[in-house]
């Protein structure tokens, strides 16, 4: 008899389909695989109906007060759905969430959190009480990096119970293959020709720092005419920054693009750039770079990367430069440029990471092994 796991998580993002469709077809033999999650929300463009995956989805919504969530109903529906394993979003501001947790421990029903365990700009008290209290709650702790699994070893977490799971994308769905006519026709439309392309396809938020490359730029351009910088993204800052390059008069050489999720535009993007820069925070943006064959460039920032950094390695399939420093980044950035051999090879360590390692199979197979 197939037993019950609950994953109770926040949203179905577009790139996170592709996971549960595998996880639920991998353990269809043992498990029915239940999610719990907020589909009632039409609030984000990234949210996806459960019919387009085959997953069992039953949808509540949050309910916001302040800084903090909740859902209401979310024990009940573990009470109905009788589970056997339960894996829950280590959210520490889902109150809901705390609640669960109390409850499975009372029941003494199997329970794991799942999470980042490691906070952006740096550990403060609430996050390290609420990292111990998921060790204290939980059977274990699934993160997403070897950062967080060391964040919660610090904090005196039982490192027995702590899984890294690694991050991933599907690059299969992702990544979209033209042939040449059709790349040939994006260059000539789009006035590529003889430019060097550098991408920053990124969120253009505060935390990410987006207007880091515009200051750089302002330096290179002067140098290197032929250098072409491409901002793909939404966000607070877009207008600031349009308004910025308007004023430095730079539109020629930097080219603010907005918002864009349609796969065919952003792989063609790709199949063109030399370098994807994402200058602070990288997220699943490295794994998209990545999947295409396009290195990447990113700080070293101890407080404000992301779990994403844990699978970039500089001069293997990466530039990696000091914090805040636009010296570094400019040199770092102008010697790749300058350096064909070392663009060839670092291109084919980006894909090398996917192939063999950063991937969705990869992801699953660690998720699975953690269960038991």
């Amino acid at each position: 008899m197939k037993k019950n796991l609950v994953i109770v998580t926040n949203i179905i993002p577009h790139y996170n389909l592709s996971f549960y469709a595998r996880l639920t077809s991998e353990l269809k033999e043992k498990y029915n695989v239940i999610i719990i999650a907020d589909q009632a929300s039409d609030s984000d463009v990234f949210v996806k109906n459960e019919e387009e995956a085959d997953i069992n989805v039953v949808s509540l919504p949050f309910l916001k007060t302040g800084r903090f969530t909740y859902r209401k109903g979310l024990v009940g529906a573990l009470r109905r759905l009788n589970p056997d394993k339960v894996v829950v979003y280590g959210n520490p501001r889902d109150m809901a969430v705390w609640l669960v947790l109390i409850y499975l421990k009372l029941t003494r029903k199997w329970c794991a959190a799942y999470g980042m365990f490691h906070r952006i700009g740096g550990m403060n008290r609430f996050s390290r009480v609420a990292y111990k209290a998921f060790g204290i709650l939980s059977r274990k702790l699934f993160t997403y990096s070897r950062r967080g699994a060391i964040t919660l070893d610090a904090l005196g977490v039982d490192s027995n119970k702590i899984k890294v799971i690694g991050t991933a994308i599907d690059n299969n769905e992702e990544i979209q293959i033209f042939d040449k006519d059709t790349q040939a026709k994006f260059v000539a439309d789009h006035q590529l020709e003889g430019k060097t392309v550098v991408l920053q396809v990124v969120r253009l938020s505060a935390y990410k720092k987006p207007g880091f490359i515009v200051d750089a730029a302002q330096e290179m351009i002067l140098k290197n005419k032929r250098l072409l910088f491409v901002l793909i993204g939404g966000g607070e800052l877009l207008e600031e920054l349009k308004v910025k390059v308007a004023r430095l008069e730079l539109e020629q050489s930097i080219r603010i693009l907005g918002p864009c999720y349609d796969k065919n535009q952003l792989s063609l993007w790709f199949s063109v750039a030399k370098i994807s820069i994402v200058p602070t925070c990288i997220g699943l943006s490295a794994h998209h770079s990545l999947g295409f064959g396009v290195p990447v460039m990113t700080d070293d920032s101890i407080a404000n990367q992301a779990s994403e950094f844990d699978i970039l390695q500089h001069g293997l399939n990466a530039v990696v430069y000091k914090e805040g420093s636009i010296n570094d980044f400019i040199l770092k950035l102008e010697s790749f440029l300058d350096n064909e051999k070392m663009q060839e090879s670092l291109s084919q360590g980006a894909l090398n990471t996917i192939k063999y390692n950063s991937n969705l199979e990869t992801k699953v197979r660690n998720f699975i092994d953690a269960l038991s």
